[in-house]
């Protein structure tokens, strides 16, 4: 009899481990099932040129010129300078971004040539290829209102030896200088931007 006693004490024991340990497995099963993860995804907002964008080419057709007392207001002719500007936008973007815009100067005909490149705002822009330059543009900038404009300049290059085509360009109708530029827009993650060096 006794023996029987200590054996149903022990089985209601047995018993008691067993539904605890159950009860536990299944509330943790169902803290699992029913986690809520809200975590809101980084609001993209890049505009370059003035168009929406996250990355692209597109085409550069008109230079400010700047004012020389031998050329005519307005146009372009050996000797002149201008520039013409890329403006990236991040407006309402969330994240700190990177940008990394190329130039092709390639296509340019004649005697033009590419004097410098800026950023009007921070001046900071590193130089990471031959003719990409790369920027971040801090989450704490963007809240500001932060835009970056990159500033290429360049000059009609007098040179007495092509005064031929340089008269065929300027007596075009029309004419005018076309420059492809490759903008990339990502979320910078605190990568290490490399500056390029020439081999």
């Amino acid at each position: 009899m006794k023996f029987k006693i200590i054996l149903g004490i022990f089985g209601i024991f047995i018993l008691t481990v067993i539904m605890y340990e159950f009860n536990a497995s299944y509330g943790l099963f169902e803290s699992n099932n029913n986690m809520i993860v809200n975590s809101e995804i980084g609001k993209w907002n890049v505009y370059v040129g003035g168009r929406e964008a996250t990355s692209g080419t597109f085409n550069v057709d008109s230079i400010n010129i700047i004012d020389s007392s031998n050329v005519k207001e307005g146009k372009l002719a050996p000797s002149t300078m201008g520039y013409f500007d890329v403006v990236i936008d991040p407006r309402n973007t969330s994240v700190s971004i990177r940008y990394d815009i190329t130039f092709d100067f390639s296509s340019i005909t004649g005697n033009f040539s590419v004097t410098a490149i800026e950023e009007v705002n921070s001046g900071n822009l590193i130089r990471t290829g031959e003719n990409t330059y790369t920027k971040v543009i801090s989450l704490a900038d963007i809240k500001n209102g932060t835009t970056n404009t990159v500033r290429v300049h360049v000059k009609w290059n007098n040179i007495e030896e092509n005064n031929d085509v340089d008269s065929v360009i300027g007596s075009t109708k029309n004419n005018y200088i076309n420059i492809p530029v490759t903008v990339i827009v990502s979320q910078y993650l605190g990568e290490v931007i490399e500056e390029y060096t020439e081999n």
